[in-house]
């Protein structure tokens, strides 16, 4: 009868423990249950996401019309002659580059002078403002080259390939100058010899070649540099450059910021040539030493600009 009753009493026990552990197991599934979903609505919301996030992420990197952006280039010879002028617009929103050469020579705003006498008399400064004049533009920054900085900078961006479309033959008294090709050689464009054409003065087509050559030769530049091996890294490399060699602009290096750099990644995800060039229409003197724009250029000009 003891041993009946101590029987009874472990078999109780046994049947006590299980309880225990079977509520026990309930308890940690319910736990881990909840535990469970509130991390999984974490991670849903804060850490993984959907397709319309990805879509809203994406929108606020596309630049804007306030990133839109124009700059003004000069390059001046060794004496300090200005020889070459471009204006760039910069609009990324329309993964767009569109750079307007200008001749040295060009009427300026209200005056019968050139911009090159402006620039003699009254330095950048003064071409800027005649220049935003003229066109009716605005200009946000301005920088002016000397040759080493402008072979540099190209350079820096890329090597083209080039077919010389008429013989040339030019030294220059100034300088080592030399620029002797015959038509059809076919040449790899350094920046040095990429400025010689840009400059070259007996071209057949008359003063206004140059600034064809030199929209033709720098959207090249630009747009083998964006869909080769050049990175945004680099372009910033080139900028410091840019910035560096020149003693007379009012760009800085901190205007190469992360928003320029999504705006420039922007630009290479969305256009493989994203550089385009036009040429001021007007009238050329019988002498070939002053070039007048038209006025209906200006409204072309708008639209292209997107102003």
């Amino acid at each position: 009868m003891v041993n009946d009753n101590n029987n009874i009493k472990k078999t109780n026990k046994r049947k006590s423990h299980a309880s225990v552990a079977f509520v026990y197991f309930i308890t940690l599934a319910v736990v881990l249950l909840v535990i469970g979903g509130i991390s999984f609505f974490v991670m849903e919301k804060f850490v993984f996401t959907d397709e319309s996030s990805v879509t809203s992420s994406e929108q606020d990197l596309t630049p804007t019309k306030s990133d839109n952006a124009t700059h003004l280039y000069m390059m001046v010879d060794d004496k300090k002659n200005l020889e070459t002028i471009l204006v760039e617009r910069f609009l990324p929103g329309s993964a767009k580059i569109v750079l307007l050469p200008l001749s040295e020579k060009t009427v300026a705003a209200d005056s019968s002078q050139t911009l090159a006498k402006a620039y003699a008399s009254g330095g950048s400064s003064e071409v800027t403002e005649n220049i935003e004049k003229l066109l009716d533009i605005e200009i946000d920054n301005f920088i002016v080259l000397n040759h080493s900085n402008f072979e540099n900078v190209i350079d820096n961006l890329a090597t083209i390939n080039y077919t010389v479309p008429e013989t040339v033959y030019y030294i220059d008294d100034d300088s080592d100058d030399v620029l002797n090709y015959e038509q059809g050689e076919e040449l790899t464009l350094f920046g040095s010899e990429m400025r010689l054409f840009l400059t070259y003065p007996d071209y057949n087509d008359g003063p206004g070649h140059n600034q064809k050559v030199f929209g033709e030769l720098l959207s090249k530049v630009i747009n083998q540099g964006l869909s080769t091996s050049l990175t945004v890294q680099n372009l910033g490399s080139t900028f410091k450059t840019l910035v560096k060699g020149s003693d007379d602009k009012n760009f800085s290096l901190n205007d190469f910021n992360d928003e320029m750099k999504n705006n420039i990644d922007y630009i290479i995800d969305n256009s493989n040539e994203p550089a385009q060039y036009i040429t001021a229409t007007g009238v050329w003197n019988a002498e070939g030493t002053q070039f007048t724009v038209e006025e209906s250029f200006k409204t072309q000009l708008k639209n292209l600009f997107e102003l």
